[in-house]
């Protein structure tokens, strides 16, 4: 669902308002090793996804808090 924030911002006497919507949602999912192309095809099919990117480095430094057994991303 969109978010819509809105400003008003005084300019010479009158009100004007700027409106701001988000409409994009990137996703990020991650799943066992073993289950990554089920959930490729699964997300594909049931919501028309794309996948843009998959890692497939378990160590990877920036993600101290990952589930047990998630080893793989994909983002949509």
């Amino acid at each position: 669902m969109a978010t819509e924030v809105t400003k008003g911002v005084e300019t010479n006497s009158e009100s004007v308002e700027k409106r701001v919507t988000f409409t994009v949602v990137k996703s990020q999912v991650f799943v066992e090793a073993t289950k990554v192309n089920d959930a490729v095809l699964f997300y594909k099919s049931a919501f028309g996804a794309e996948e843009v990117n998959r890692v497939s480095q378990p160590k990877r430094k920036a993600d101290h808090v990952t589930p047990p057994k998630s080893d793989f991303a994909a983002e949509w």
